[in-house]
């Protein structure tokens, strides 16, 4: 959270509530709902959406989400934006994603 280039939507909200990433003290943990990785779900979905062609890629597994986005971010392209549904608990900064959608400039 400590980057200067965040861009300027940084917060996560909670009903009418919005916390700003920007003022943790720690930086948030986002991890599988369901508390494994490998674990599927038929409301639960990862994607990484391509900017240049317009190509959204489906995971229903955090561990293939996770993996194929470790070979995506390769030094040139940057992720531009980020969305999850689940829940966040502030004493821990922990937020259980159902779903995460990850946008990258490629």
């Amino acid at each position: 959270m400590a980057n200067g280039s965040i861009g300027l939507r940084h917060q996560i909200q909670i009903g009418s509530d919005i916390v700003n990433l920007v003022g943790l003290s720690s930086n948030p943990s986002i991890t599988p709902a369901t508390g494994s990785s490998t674990a599927t779900s038929s409301t639960t979905v990862y994607s990484i959406g391509h900017a240049s062609s317009f190509t959204v890629e489906n995971f229903d597994t955090y561990t293939a989400f996770i993996a194929q986005l470790q070979s995506e971010l390769n030094g040139a392209t940057l992720a531009t934006g980020m969305t999850a549904v689940g829940e966040y608990t502030a004493s821990t900064s922990a937020f259980s994603a159902t779903s995460v959608t990850l946008f990258l400039n490629d």
